[in-house]
């Protein structure tokens, strides 16, 4: 299994959808995180422990330490306009995201 960190603004839309779709989907091990409330310092602890980082925003590298910038894969779903993580619309588009990467080995 690999360990993904998912980050976005508030981290619990969705990072969240995203975390979860790796974790019950492709049974992989998956955290979600905050861009915007998330300590520097915890942010490079969990950017550390990741094998694959996953920003569902461009913007969100800012707070990604230069020495974990390798691990991105952007799935950039643009604004949060579900206001909830299990949203179908959302799950659908980060699952198939998911999918996909899946199929390609989470390589980057």
């Amino acid at each position: 299994r690999m360990k993904f960190l998912c980050v976005c603004e508030g981290g619990s839309v969705r990072s969240v959808a995203m975390a979860h779709a790796l974790k019950y989907e492709h049974n992989q091990d998956a955290l979600a995180a905050s861009w915007l409330k998330t300590a520097p310092e915890t942010m490079a602890m969990l950017a550390g422990w990741a094998d694959r980082i996953v920003l569902m925003q461009p913007r969100f590298i800012d707070r990604i330490p230069e020495q974990h910038r390798g691990k991105i894969k952007m799935v950039d779903v643009g604004l949060d306009r579900w206001e909830n993580c299990l949203h179908p619309e959302l799950r659908t588009i980060v699952g198939a995201a998911a999918k996909v990467w899946s199929r390609e080995g989470w390589k980057l």
